[in-house]
C-alpha cells in the first residue's frame, strides 16, 4: 500500500511541477528580451554571449521542464490500478489490525485476500521514482543549465538596472 500511495504522490507532484513549469521561466525570459530589444542589442552594442545563452535556455525551459515532468511516459504506470487498490489494501490492513487485537486464529483465516494485482507495485514505483528524479532533480547538464539560468537572472538584473 505504501508503494502505491508513494507512487501516486510522486505522480501528483510531477503534475504540479509540469503545470508550474509552463509559466515559471517566462518572467526572466521576458525581462531579457525586453532589456535586449528582443535579442538584437544591449545598451546599443552587441549582446554578451552569456545573455544569449541565458535567453535561449530560458526560452526552452517551459517545454523542457514540462516534458520532463510528464507522467505519461512512465513505463508501467497505471494510476487507475492505484486508485482501485489503495482502498482494498487499506481495508485489509484495518481488518488485520483488528485481528491482532482479538488474537483469534479464525479472524486471520477469515481475512479476504487482496487481489494479486494490488500487491505488485515495485516496478511501477521504481519507474516513477526515476521519472520524478528527472523532473525535480539535477543531472550535470541540468546543473549547467541551472548555472546558465542564474547567470541569466543576474544579467537580467544588471541590464534592467541600466534601463
Amino acid at each position: 500500500m505504501r508503494k502505491a500511495k508513494r507512487t501516486q504522490t510522486w505522480v501528483d507532484q510531477m503534475g504540479k511541477k509540469k503545470e508550474k513549469s509552463l509559466t515559471t521561466f517566462q518572467n526572466a525570459s521576458s525581462a531579457i528580451k525586453n532589456a535586449t530589444s528582443s535579442g538584437t542589442q544591449c545598451d546599443g552594442g552587441s549582446i554578451p554571449d552569456e545573455a544569449k545563452t541565458a535567453d535561449e535556455t530560458l526560452a526552452n525551459c517551459s517545454s523542457t521542464a514540462s516534458a520532463l515532468c510528464s507522467s505519461s511516459g512512465i513505463s508501467g504506470l497505471n494510476t487507475s490500478l492505484i486508485t482501485e487498490c489503495v482502498p482494498k489494501l487499506q481495508a485489509y490492513v484495518d481488518a488485520y489490525k483488528l485481528c491482532l487485537k482479538s488474537c483469534e486464529c479464525s479472524c486471520f483465516t477469515a481475512l479476504a485476500l487482496v487481489d494479486d494485482s494490488c500487491t505488485k507495485f515495485n516496478t511501477m514505483e521504481s519507474n516513477t521514482k526515476v521519472a520524478k528524479k528527472k523532473c525535480t532533480g539535477s543531472s550535470e547538464k541540468d546543473l549547467s543549465e541551472t548555472a546558465d539560468s542564474k547567470r541569466g537572472r543576474l544579467l537580467t538584473m544588471e541590464i534592467s538596472s541600466k534601463s
